[in-house]
């Protein structure tokens, strides 16, 4: 078994549009695509060179590529690993993915190329053939650096330090003991099993997602789910981690527009299997290494109060949606209003996160 690295790049470029001269200045952000000579549209990348660490690899990599300057914006790193065979060899290969921004969009290509493309996000994200997902995280890194950008602050020079005095320590400690002893009363122990929940459901539908991606690319012919039951074919299905003996649910359809979708279960000594029989039906075991080794479900899981893992898949796109609801206000906030899906209200993941129609919730 072989092992390889590589570094590269999500490069964007903003360029300013001022409508009017007395207006607020707009900044329309586009993403670089590369139209590899396989066909694919992907993000520029490169192995690592001996003696060379991962971002001086994406500053070379983008430059030989593209003659483009790029500055690497900190606080970014995403690091995917996938395997596949060469040459009746596995290989299993890393590659690391940087945040970049150019200072011009004057492309000029390697011929290691056929083309290239700026794109906004959406259009980036439809063309784009793998790393749907570096681009997506690499877009809400970028909404919530702008969201909560703060002015800076000039240093002064002329302002001397002050200490305290050992009364002043007294009364903020005296505070901070009454602040917090104030809010241990508003604080309910059910807030806090909420939040428990949520940080458990966010880490298994990031994980399901994981392991489906790199079952995709480890894999020669994905096999998602079972015939007819993929979106917008004969039984468009939705698969839910719901136990068949808690509540039985496959006599039940969802309506959405013009679309039905019919509901799929298992009982819970099956769920949690990995073989395609489980709840999600994958089989995850074909994989040279195995990303999971048992389907997790919610911890609820129950259908009254819709707390339950969810998932469809597209076979004609080779794409797939996870869904789960959160409880607590923070995680909804935080996780659900920014994954890009189309409900604001259910943290989705995935690669088309608009199969699993939001009448379900």
């Amino acid at each position: 078994m072989k092992k390889e690295t590589s570094a590269g790049a999500v490069v964007f470029f903003e360029k300013t549009n001022n409508k009017n001269y007395f207006l607020n200045k707009q900044t329309r952000r586009e993403y670089l695509l590369l139209n590899y000579l396989g066909g694919h549209w992907d993000l520029p990348r490169g192995h690592i060179e001996m003696h060379e660490n991962p971002i001086e690899t994406v500053l070379r990599e983008v430059e030989e590529e593209t003659q483009l300057k790029v500055r690497i914006i900190k606080g970014f790193e995403r690091k995917i690993t996938f395997s596949f065979k060469h040459e009746n060899e596995f290989v299993i290969k890393d590659v690391i993915f940087y945040l970049a921004k150019a200072n011009n969009q004057k492309v000029i290509l390697s011929d290691e190329h056929k083309g290239y493309v700026w794109l906004p996000y959406r259009e980036a994200k439809q063309l784009i053939t793998f790393n749907k997902d570096i681009l997506e995280e690499a877009e809400i890194f970028l909404r919530k650096m702008n969201r909560y950008k703060k002015p800076k602050v000039s240093d002064n020079k002329d302002i001397k330090k002050k200490g305290f005095s050992f009364i002043e320590i007294l009364l903020v400690l005296t505070t901070i003991v009454f602040l917090i002893g104030l809010t241990s009363q508003f604080i309910k122990p059910s807030s806090l099993a909420q939040r428990s929940r949520d940080v458990q459901r966010i880490a298994d539908i990031k994980k399901l997602d994981l392991a489906i991606k790199n079952y995709i690319l480890a894999t020669t012919s994905p096999f998602l789910g079972p015939n007819n039951k993929g979106i917008d074919e004969s039984s468009s299905t939705i698969f839910l981690s719901l136990p068949l003996e808690k509540i039985n649910l496959e006599s039940q359809t969802i309506a959405s527009g013009s679309k039905i979708y019919y509901l799929k279960q298992v009982s819970s000594t099956e769920s949690y299997k990995i073989d395609g029989s489980g709840w999600l039906p994958i089989d995850f075991s074909l994989t040279p290494i195995i990303p999971i080794f048992s389907l997790p479900v919610d911890p609820l899981n129950e259908w009254e109060g819709k707390f339950f893992y969810a998932y469809a898949f597209k076979r004609s796109s080779t794409t797939y949606e996870l869904n789960t609801k959160l409880e607590n206000s923070y995680y909804i906030n935080n996780f659900s209003q920014n994954d890009l899906g189309d409900n604001e209200n259910i943290f989705e993941a995935g690669t088309e996160k608009n199969l699993i129609p939001n009448t379900l919730y």
